[in-house]
């Protein structure tokens, strides 16, 4: 974990992404909602998931990260399986693991210090 101040603060984010993303996909989805592009949608789903909590560990421990989003990209469209108003989609889960290497690949730049930055300049403020 980065040196947070106020860590549980920074983790919640992730988890509450975690957890939206979690009941989106298992819910059935709406007649009308309009998508434009489906992987799109997975791609940034995942890759705002893994940025998000990628941003709160270290560079050191992301590979962690990067298996608990790759799980739960896989995991959560076998789920979608065993329901009958969802199905697999071997695309959507390739959309969800890239999405989640490109949220990790980024939080592993200096962008991913951005909460640190962020609690640091309101803790002196």
């Amino acid at each position: 974990m980065r040196p947070f101040r106020y860590p549980w603060l920074w983790f919640l984010p992730g988890l509450l992404w975690a957890l939206t993303l979690s009941y989106a996909s298992l819910t059935p989805v709406p007649e009308a909602a309009p998508i434009a592009s489906d992987k799109l949608l997975h791609f940034t789903a995942y890759f705002t998931l893994l940025f998000l909590l990628g941003s709160w560990v270290t560079v050191k421990h992301l590979p962690i990260v990067v298996v608990y989003g790759a799980g739960m990209g896989m995991g959560l469209e076998y789920l979608q399986g065993l329901t009958d108003y969802r199905s697999f989609e071997w695309a959507d889960g390739v959309a969800n693991l890239c999405g989640a290497f490109a949220g990790a690949l980024v939080a592993a730049t200096p962008l991913g210090r951005c909460f640190l930055v962020i609690e640091r300049y309101f803790v002196r403020h």
